[in-house]
């Protein structure tokens, strides 16, 4: 036996809907994009360094660069990495804005040098 829905409720799960796609679109598009760019850049730093090996000579340099970059810009973020594991398990402190670009350019200098 089929079960009847009213018009009303089927109103609301439209609304409902409507509602989560307008606001999941958006998103997976802004999400989708910022991968783009991350997987994009690590493509183009290793295919340059294949291209210039040389390159690896400055692996000392890029992981002082990338240290400097973290103390000077990320003093929230130092945790790293385990920041995020933390923040899976104790909910509620967030991870900082300010980890996207310092995670980016640390990982592209890293590649791009070797690392």
């Amino acid at each position: 036996m089929p079960i009847q829905v009213s018009a009303r409720e089927q109103l609301a799960l439209g609304r409902y809907l409507l509602k989560w796609v307008a606001l999941t679109i958006p998103l997976g598009l802004a999400v989708g994009s910022a991968c783009a760019l991350f997987l994009g850049s690590l493509n183009w730093a290793t295919e340059l360094r294949f291209q210039q090996p040389w390159l690896l000579w400055l692996l000392p340099v890029a992981g002082a660069l990338v240290g400097w970059m973290y103390w000077a810009f990320g003093k929230s973020v130092e945790a790293g990495n385990n920041l995020i594991v933390d923040e899976i398990h104790d909910q509620g402190g967030g991870v900082p804005l300010r980890m996207v670009p310092l995670v980016l350019i640390g990982t592209v200098v890293t590649h791009l040098c070797g690392g």
